[in-house]
């Protein structure tokens, strides 16, 4: 008996130890997941700051590791929550809102491709090639703080038939925007308003194709103005600019031009250009 009880007391003190040992490895310190916070704005050309809200991707570099989040706002949320195991000390960040970035990769830098959406007919697509980026860094102590730029410039023409025209009989078939590239965009058509997001690079010289209108089978040219080509000029990623046109029965006549911040809806200090045809 006395044998018996021993192993008994053996078996006792291994199972306290066992469920002591357990004890302590469910007391012992986890690793968190650590949460990146993000804060987001956008900036115009003239320096002014808006929050940004829309929805956009984020890519993260962190600690030799790529990822991908597709990132939404809510409000009184705030952005969704991005959780990472180990936060090296500086995480490289790139955020693009828009179709066709491609070719993302970071090396000690962000490599990335931009091409331009050609089909712009409708509100969802200008809004979708109206690319827009932001970089940062982001660590454990602050917040991962991106500002957002448009990539492209935006350009609206306002069209008026000139009196040999009948409204409602001659009407315009076709309109197109010619980039600094030769590409044709098909723009967003509101009434008698055609709108685009364009690269924002200088025309090869004045004189080239700026934009084309078909009307009544006719092809009429439009001329890019002499500042926005070699060697005067450019047109500004972030800035909006209108041009009032007046078609005539041979020609297109640029009869104003304004420009203003990307995301208004008029231009402001209005400049005459009766003469540039």
């Amino acid at each position: 008996m006395r044998k018996k009880k021993f192993i008994y007391a053996v078996l006792a003190l291994l199972t306290l130890g066992f469920a002591a040992c357990q004890q302590e490895d469910d007391f012992a310190p986890q690793e968190q997941d650590q949460v990146i916070r993000i804060a987001t704005r956008s900036t115009s050309d003239a320096g002014t700051t808006e929050t940004y809200t829309d929805d956009f991707t984020l890519e993260l570099w962190n600690d030799g590791t790529h990822t991908t989040h597709q990132m939404t706002y809510t409000e009184g949320i705030g952005w969704n929550t991005i959780k990472v195991k180990k936060l090296s000390p500086s995480v490289a960040a790139f955020a693009h809102k828009g179709s066709s970035v491609t070719d993302i990769s970071y090396t000690g830098e962000w490599n990335y491709t931009v091409n331009l959406q050609l089909d712009q007919s409708s509100e969802e697509k200008l809004a979708d090639a109206d690319v827009m980026i932001a970089t940062g860094s982001a660590n454990a102590g602050s917040s991962l703080n991106l500002n957002f730029q448009h990539y492209y410039a935006k350009v609206t023409f306002n069209v008026e038939l000139a009196s040999e025209f009948y409204p409602g009989i001659d009407e315009i078939s076709r309109f197109d925007v010619v980039t600094s590239d030769g590409d044709y965009v098909k723009p967003y058509v509101d009434g008698n308003s055609y709108t685009a997001v364009i690269p924002a690079n200088p025309y090869f010289r004045a004189g080239v194709h700026f934009a084309l209108v078909t009307i009544n089978g006719e092809k009429l040219e439009v001329e890019i103005p002499d500042e926005y080509a070699n060697p005067n000029g450019s047109f500004v990623a972030g800035k909006h600019y209108t041009f009032d046109l007046k078609v005539g029965k041979d020609k297109v006549s640029v009869e104003q031009v304004s420009m203003g911040d990307f995301d208004s809806p008029f231009g402001d200090g209005w400049n005459n250009e009766e003469d540039l045809n």
